[in-house]
């Protein structure tokens, strides 16, 4: 597995591609479950999610063929995450749901935090706001506990957006849980990261009315995602950007 340094940078993907080389050469299931895995990882980040599912549909074949149930609840969070952000968050549901239910049948507990944060996200994008509220606390909660940084670094700002989405007054509050992500995000060095807090303040300030601080935000964001040819997520912020730009 790559480290999260490397998920930054196109080190990772040349540790993915000779992991790849070698389990085709002897066959192994279980690796190549793995490298399908964090390719989708990669895309997912990236913005490239289409990519990303296909990455992830062949890793669950690969964890089923081996009977790897861990492997096979991790990576369904992960596709239901995907097939949510491609606009699909009932279909993101079940799967991310029937992740966590294998997860709990096994009764393991490392990576469930991800699981949770995914949900949170999926559900946000549904409508329903108190089964959002109440993922992304569970996930905040086991990623403190296991020291997943990664996980509570997304769930910190996830939680933001949720808290924004879900009464607009606690504004505040919103703001301070984003800026602790984006700050974990920061200390880390994960550059891909930090700007999805951004974004996501900017997000937060335009349905709030504030004109030039969203605009500051996401300004920022769209010059690093061009940076990194991000382009998905770089076309989502100047769609906001242009409705910035709009008010008066």
């Amino acid at each position: 597995f790559v480290t999260s340094r490397q998920f930054e940078g196109t080190s990772g993907m040349a540790f993915l591609a000779k992991g790849l080389r070698n389990a085709i050469r002897v066959g192994n299931i279980a690796t190549l479950g793995s490298v399908e895995l964090w390719h989708g990882f990669f895309s997912n980040q990236k913005g490239n999610w289409r990519s990303a599912k296909e990455h992830f549909e062949k890793s669950v074949r690969y964890f089923e063929e081996v009977r790897y149930g861990v492997g096979v609840g991790l990576v369904l969070s992960s596709l239901g995450n995907t097939c949510s952000l491609l606009g699909d968050p009932e279909t993101g549901r079940k799967h991310a749901e029937k992740g966590l239910y294998i997860y709990r049948e096994i009764g393991f507990e490392y990576n469930l935090s991800s699981i949770y944060s995914n949900l949170g996200e999926i559900y946000l994008e549904l409508g329903d706001m108190e089964k959002a509220v109440n993922a992304v606390e569970e996930a905040l909660r086991l990623s403190s506990k296991n020291k997943e940084v990664f996980v509570e670094c997304l769930s910190w700002m996830r939680k933001g957006r949720v808290i924004g989405k879900k009464d607009p007054l606690k504004i505040d509050k919103a703001e301070e849980c984003i800026l602790k992500g984006m700050d974990i995000a920061k200390d880390a060095k994960w550059k891909s990261v930090y700007p999805l807090g951004r974004m996501t303040l900017g997000d937060l300030y335009l349905d709030a009315g504030e004109k030039e601080k969203a605009v500051t935000n996401l300004k920022e964001a769209e010059g690093s995602f061009q940076e990194m040819g991000m382009d998905n997520w770089l076309a989502i912020t100047r769609q906001s950007l242009a409705i910035a730009n709009s008010i008066a």
